[in-house]
């Protein structure tokens, strides 16, 4: 696997896990609870900006983002 595939690969491990952390937190707050408070609006807000921050690093990565000027002029 190359240095932009596991790049790639640990974003969207990483926002899985939170995903799931985010789920868990509105499923207890708004079935258990029944009373959802702005900061559980903020936080499925700030995930949702998660998953647009991990899509656009995925697309730089792609293109080359972290990579040595060098590597990337013999490509």
């Amino acid at each position: 696997m190359s240095s932009q595939e596991g790049s790639a690969a640990y974003l969207a491990e990483d926002r899985a896990l939170s995903t799931i952390v985010v789920l868990v937190r509105l499923y207890a707050r708004g079935l258990l609870i029944r009373e959802l408070g702005m900061d559980d609006y903020l936080i499925f807000f700030g995930q949702v900006i998660a998953w647009v921050d991990m899509a656009l690093s995925a697309k730089v990565i792609r293109y080359g983002a972290g990579e040595h000027l060098v590597a990337l002029v013999q490509n």
